[in-house]
């Protein structure tokens, strides 16, 4: 070959490469400005690829359109083209990023909607629904549920002139999840009440921010699923994670709950042996406390020990808006019941006072709390009130007639504006159907939520 040709296809290679970390380096540094108003002390970061969502799933226009301003003829101003982040600051401030491709069409479409658009610090505010917006000509930041008070504008103007692109340290979690939607955060995320019922599990000098949740959310027909993963490094969560695997066993046939009634709030099915159940409770330093406790007035271990099989938690409202909690166990004996007559010495012991109503009902005061439970045809009845048999009762009138079985270590049904003590927006009960979610644990590590 002459060294003609080796000087042009040598030039010919370079302008290639030159082109291709152009295009590149052009990418990285679009995407780092709007990447770069993130908070860098995030507790929860997702990645939403809202083209991708609404190309695989047919029900997803109207929630987007809810939640993004995604619009088909994509004259919102917004380019959906790049994902969105939603994250959570320290504070559990709920946000959302996104890229701007033509910052008038934003105005134009905002004020098409009668909503007041005004400018301060070259920035563009503005309120949609439950969203403080403001945006510039490449990036919008929304805050949902903020007042626009002069320090919530001071905190989104510093993010939305942070110059460099921001990678927190989640980042890299969610490039190793391909799917329309993925998700990584700290359990620390959750409501303050589940967080510090949670921690009353932990071993000591660990808590919910040890925990990493990392998940994603694929597309099946129809209908919408969520798979996820638990982490933790700390070696005393693993060897707690390890316990609750070895005393959890697959649920088996179980009759599921119908919570379209409006009745039921959520019902949680497992299975366990009495023997591995007291030794994971006694491996826990405040459940051990209130066993202690507990067994001054009551054989509180020989009725865990003789559990075994199905186990059901329920919470239900009644005809009046009072809400009852009931746990329901299957027993392989009841020899515990031998021994009431000796609980009649120690009605009330410390904290804890009890009170005999027959010789398998009985009334516990502890902890400012009360609760009662009952054994009738070896089947225990824990609750916020007396059973009556009306717990198992109500089970079997609400139970749907078809048996199911699961390998999973526990199955959840729920329904979502229960829990979350307020009504849905219509879009998604429709994709939800109707708010009713069920989740698996396939073990504690692993778990699956779709609607019902």
């Amino acid at each position: 070959m002459s060294k003609r040709k080796w000087i042009f296809l040598i030039s010919s290679i370079v302008l290639v490469l030159a082109c291709v970390l152009y295009i590149i380096c052009s990418r990285n540094v679009s995407e780092g400005r709007y990447l770069s108003v993130l908070p860098h002390n995030v507790i929860a970061l997702s990645r939403i690829h809202v083209d991708r969502i609404a190309k695989e799933y047919k029900k997803a226009p109207d929630i987007l359109a809810e939640l993004f301003l995604y619009d088909y003829s994509n004259k919102t101003g917004i380019d959906f083209g790049q994902p969105l982040y939603a994250f959570a600051d320290f504070d559990k401030r709920i946000g959302i990023v996104g890229a701007i491709s033509e910052q008038s069409a934003l105005t134009e479409f905002l004020e098409g909607k009668n909503i007041q658009v005004f400018q301060e610090n070259n920035l563009n505010w503005a309120y949609l629904s439950n969203f403080l917006l403001v945006y510039d000509r490449e990036k919008i930041l929304a805050f949902l549920n903020l007042s626009l008070t002069d320090s919530i504008k001071g905190y989104m103007t510093q993010l939305m002139m942070q110059e460099g692109q921001t990678y927190c340290a989640f980042h890299h979690k969610l490039d190793s999840l391909d799917c329309p939607m993925s998700f990584v955060g700290n359990a620390n995320i959750l409501p303050e009440s589940v967080t510090a019922a949670l921690e009353q599990t932990f071993p000591k000098n660990v808590s919910v921010e040890d925990f990493v949740v990392s998940a994603g959310l694929s597309v099946h027909g129809n209908d919408l699923r969520i798979d996820g993963t638990i982490e933790t490094d700390k070696p005393e969560l693993l060897k707690l994670l390890d316990k609750i695997d070895s005393t959890f066993h697959p649920v088996g046939e179980y009759k599921p709950i119908d919570i379209s009634n409006n009745k039921v709030s959520s019902a949680v099915f497992m299975n366990a042996d009495g023997q591995s159940l007291l030794k994971l409770a006694r491996s826990i330093p405040n459940i051990r406390l209130g066993l202690l406790a507990l067994n001054m007035c009551i054989d509180a271990d020989m009725m865990i020990s003789a559990m075994d099989g199905p186990l059901t938690f329920l919470t239900a409202s009644d005809s009046l808006g009072t809400r009852h909690t009931y746990f329901i166990a299957s027993l392989c004996d009841t020899k515990f019941l031998e021994n009431t007559d000796s609980w009649d010495d120690n009605l009330t012991s410390g904290a804890v006072n009890l009170e005999k109503y027959a010789p398998n009902k009985f009334s516990i005061g502890a902890w400012d709390k009360t609760f009662c439970f009952e054994i009738t045809d070896r089947t225990l009845c824990v609750s916020n009130t007396f059973c009556h048999g009306g717990a198992t009762r109500f089970i079997n009138d609400n139970a749907i007639t078809q048996t199911l079985s699961s390998e999973s270590r526990m199955v959840i049904q729920m329904r979502l504006n229960h829990l979350m003590q307020q009504n849905l927006p219509e879009s998604w009960n429709n994709i939800l159907h109707g708010g009713i979610l069920s989740v698996t644990f396939s073990d504690s590590r692993h778990f699956s939520i779709q609607p019902q």
